[in-house]
């Protein structure tokens, strides 16, 4: 498989945000906003659990060592990733639109990168860092 192949099956995306749309609970059916916020929120909570591996993958947490492995953190970043992709979904509603925007976001950033390898600056004389 190339590069340029879109290997995203843009079916599932909408299969899965309609599925998650007819699972919202009864209480909050009638609360379009409610849901808008759940999903926004539910973003967060996987990139909490993609921190957690983290902090496991490093030892962070002296109490407890070691307790995950890469494995584990890239699962949590994907799951992070494949939540953030289904919250935009529900927004827009439309996996065209949905995929043009990540395109056109990747492709920027891109082109971000590849001016800024052309571009090295000596470091700061401060800090050492690029300004």
């Amino acid at each position: 498989m190339s590069y340029q192949e879109d290997s995203i099956d843009w079916q599932d995306v909408q299969y899965i945000d309609e599925w998650l749309d007819s699972k919202v609970s009864p209480a909050y059916q009638e609360q379009p906003l409610a849901q808008d916020w759940a999903r926004l929120s539910k973003v967060s909570e996987e990139l909490g659990e993609a921190i957690q591996e983290f902090i496991g993958l490093t030892g962070q947490n002296p109490r407890k060592g070691v307790t995950s492995s890469e494995p584990q953190f890239l699962e949590e970043v994907a799951d992070t990733l494949i939540t953030a992709l289904l919250c935009m979904q529900h927004f827009t509603k439309d996996t065209w639109v949905t995929r043009e925007i990540i395109r056109s976001r990747i492709e920027r950033t891109a082109k971000r990168a590849r001016a800024s390898m052309n571009d090295v600056r000596p470091p700061d004389s401060e800090h050492g860092l690029h300004p």
